[in-house]
């Protein structure tokens, strides 16, 4: 069975760096609804950084709808944080764009391939394991 979110959680405590894995593609409706929820928790208390796993996502989605997610996101993500897109191959043409529409909206975006490169962004520490080793959506803890 497919998830929407398969892993939602403070992956870095000093700063503090919010994980979310993304699975299934979900609704429009759905991810907007994500944003805000995870707009409530980057809020209280304060977190620095974002990452947003696309490598295990299964993304569907139109240009358009990309365009409504990050101005969506641009509204409801705290000034100064953070949010970086980790992909894969087949997922970094949409990971690219969301980088694209954020950082045209001020948000302070990247797209990674390596999971080191992306703790060293953020300034988290460099031995924090990687949820998604295998690049596999079965690998992922379901919440």
């Amino acid at each position: 069975m497919k998830h929407p979110v398969y892993a939602s959680q403070l992956i870095c405590e000093a700063p503090r760096v919010w994980y979310l894995a993304l699975g299934a593609g979900g609704t429009l409706e759905q991810s907007a609804a994500l944003i805000r929820d995870l707009a409530r928790r980057l809020s209280r208390p304060a977190l620095s950084g974002l990452i947003i796993d696309y490598r295990a996502a299964v993304l569907r989605r139109l240009i358009n709808e990309y365009s409504e997610l990050a101005l969506s996101m641009s509204i409801h993500v705290p000034p100064g944080l953070r949010v970086s897109y980790l992909s894969s191959g087949r997922n970094s043409r949409p990971a690219a764009l969301m980088v694209d529409l954020l950082r045209e909206r001020a948000v302070d975006a990247r797209s990674f391939t390596d999971w080191s490169d992306v703790l060293g962004w953020l300034g988290c520490d460099g031995s924090i394991s990687d949820p998604l080793p295998d690049h596999d959506e079965d690998s992922v803890v379901l919440i």
